[in-house]
């Protein structure tokens, strides 16, 4: 039985604690927004790196696939994109990325 496709949008220790916790029941593909590519993930990549910042300080060498196929195969489409505004902007912020 194949794994339902779900894809994190926003490369940000929400998203990616949540990657880990879905990753055994689910084919997990995480988007940083900011390049506008996208990281698949399993549960040994997980395990050697599960801490967004350790990886990132780490900088291994990743395999990324196009923004638009992770989204269009994805069943399921996780909102986690990094907001540094005060509440007010936040929202206005969230829904341009949303579109």
């Amino acid at each position: 039985m194949s794994k339902i496709k779900v894809a994190m949008y926003g490369l940000t220790s929400e998203g990616y604690r949540l990657a880990a916790e879905v990753v055994d029941k689910a084919q997990v593909t995480i988007v940083d927004e900011t390049l506008q590519m996208a990281m698949e993930l399993d549960s040994a990549f997980l395990r050697k790196n599960p801490d967004l910042q350790e990886l990132m300080g780490s900088e291994p060498l990743l395999s990324f696939k196009p923004l638009e196929l992770v989204l269009g195969e994805a069943q399921v489409v996780f909102f986690t994109p990094k907001l540094r505004r005060p509440s007010d902007e936040t929202l206005i912020e969230a829904g341009s990325k949303l579109r």
